[in-house]
């Protein structure tokens, strides 16, 4: 696959990932209380998703950008190494603002049939701050000054250097770098502006007063201003580490005639210290606690369906968080091949915290809240057929790879048996889960209808879990043993030639399937002050 097609697909699948997570954030946790709890949570998450997704939060190393080139590198733009350097440039800082222009479309929408709207219209420079957004637009034009002196940079060759007797790094040429780098300012620049107008302009959020919903907006451009501040000053450390590297002249008159960039570079890490500890402590306005909300209201009796909803909703909160973590370096790197232990490790860590949250629900429910006739609950009713039957396929399609991948190979492969491993240990957490909510007895001084609703919102997480984590070792497995796959359909190819098209195109379709599965909505729970439901669907 080719590096834009790869990088599509990725994008595409984590953004998917990235809006489903955020609108469960969005969500009040109950009718009960209103929006500014999940205000809070929705707003967090958004930006500590951005932060990891622009790699200002890891040591990304901007100057390394491939080969030196000559002069006539521009007569090669459309080549795969221009691409291959240009990509991860740009996806990561363009990915900021992007994820920022998500989350403004994952809140709620009004449910009155009358739009509630603001008095006076919204002007994107009410809600700016002023002073950080000047501090931005300073460091922007040096990161912009800079990338220019390094763009009149040459090209520097090891094999040069070494013919004079020194050692140094070869470097790229300064127009192809600040080409690169520029396209990379531009890009997080843009998006950035373009998130900023979003979040003035989008909707209001029906949970939230009009001062909450202003204040919102104000915190989330004051995170994501810090955060493209973080990412300038990478830039601004990139030129200057690039043009710190000389030629081979400056650094055999290092002492006589020092280079500029050589003495720029020496407080540079002084500048990142100092540029961290400012948007560290430059902290945007807060959004007060609702003395209505479950952190500073006596929580519910035992026993009762309000205290049970809480911990329900608990428990959909944390797994889809410790589901999510483990999962933004893979969909950050979808578009590699995946091989080796980091991308199962990831993959069966975050499905398997999943699922032991949910038998922990389970399991609080069964001893503080249920005092109820023991005896087995039917499935029939409670999970619909064709999730059961996604599980079993999911379940049967990753054991019957492991058995022709194990048939295949003259010898042990320890991915194979690992996989195995993670295949047994999901499905045997998936089947204590599933055999812990249909055997719990019932909750104590709750409807019979409320009782089976949250067994049902358990069977469903779990069969959701499961199958989707399946899948995922499935997808792992199609381009981690693409030799094996090759031996089995008699389709050799050399690794330079990269994977397989039908099996990127079957990892594909297996992670869309994946990542839809996970997201589906589950059953319908009655608010703690509502009635029972009337009727015997649980489900919408």
């Amino acid at each position: 696959m080719d590096p834009v097609s790869s990088t599509l697909l990725g994008v595409s699948i984590g953004a998917l990932l990235i809006y489903g997570f955020l609108r469960l954030t969005a969500f009040p946790s109950s009718k009960d209380f209103d929006g500014r709890r999940a205000a809070r949570s929705h707003g967090f998450w958004t930006a500590v998703i951005a932060l990891f997704a622009s790699s200002t939060a890891s040591n990304s190393k901007y100057s390394e950008l491939g080969p030196v080139w000559n002069s006539d590198q521009f007569s090669h733009l459309e080549s795969q190494g221009v691409l291959s350097d240009l990509l991860p440039l740009i996806v990561p800082v363009a990915s900021l603002g992007g994820i920022y222009i998500l989350a403004q479309f994952t809140w709620p929408r009004p449910t009155s049939a009358v739009r509630v709207a603001d008095i006076s219209a919204r002007r994107i420079r009410d809600f700016l701050p002023r002073h950080l957004t000047m501090l931005t637009l300073f460091i922007a034009l040096v990161a912009a000054a800079l990338l220019v002196a390094a763009a009149f940079l040459p090209a520097v060759s090891g094999t040069t250097a070494a013919q004079q007797g020194i050692t140094m790094p070869s470097r790229v040429s300064g127009a192809y770098f600040g080409s690169l780098m520029g396209a990379s300012f531009i890009s997080l620049l843009t998006f950035a502006a373009a998130a900023v107008a979003v979040i003035v302009r989008r909707r209001r959020i029906p949970t939230l007063t009009v001062e909450d919903d202003a204040l919102v907006r104000r915190i989330s451009i004051n995170r994501l201003l810090r955060t493209v501040i973080l990412a300038l000053a990478g830039v601004i450390n990139a030129t200057v580490a690039y043009g710190a590297n000389g030629t081979p002249t400056d650094r055999l008159h290092t002492i006589d005639t020092p280079s500029w960039w050589g003495f720029v570079s020496n407080p540079s890490g002084i500048f990142s210290v100092v540029i961290a500890i400012t948007v560290l402590a430059w902290a945007p306005p807060k959004l007060a606690d609702d003395p209505a909300e479950p952190l500073s209201a006596p929580l519910a009796s035992s026993g009762s369906y309000a205290r049970a909803l809480e911990i329900s909703s608990a428990g959909r909160r944390l797994g889809s968080v410790l589901l999510v973590l483990p999962g933004i370096p893979i969909v950050l790197t979808i578009w590699n091949p995946w091989t080796g232990a980091l991308p199962l490790g990831l993959i069966t860590v975050g499905f398997t915290v999943f699922l032991v949250v949910q038998l922990v629900v389970e399991y609080l429910l069964r001893q503080n809240h249920s005092t109820g006739p023991s005896g087995a609950v039917p499935i029939q009713g409670l999970v619909p057929m064709w999730l059961r039957l996604a599980l079993a396929f999911a379940l049967t399609a990753v054991l019957t790879a492991v058995l022709v991948l194990n048939i295949q190979s003259p010898r042990v492969v320890p991915e194979l048996l690992s996989s195995l491993g993670a295949v047994m240990l999901l499905a045997g957490l998936a089947a204590a889960g599933i055999w812990r909510a249909l055997t719990r007895p019932r909750l104590s001084g709750v409807d019979g209808v409320q009782d089976l609703l949250l067994r049902a919102v358990t069977l469903h997480r779990v069969f959701r879990g499961c199958t989707s984590g399946l899948l995922m070792l499935l997808a792992y497995l199609l381009t981690s043993q693409e030799i094996l796959w090759s031996a089995a359909v008699g389709e050799y190819r050399a690794s330079s030639e990269g994977l397989h098209p039908a099996l990127i195109a079957a990892q594909a379709a297996v992670i869309a399937a994946a990542a839809i599965i996970v997201l589906l909505p589950g059953p319908t729970r009655p608010p703690a002050h509502a009635p029972a439901p009337a009727g015997e669907s649980l489900y919408p």
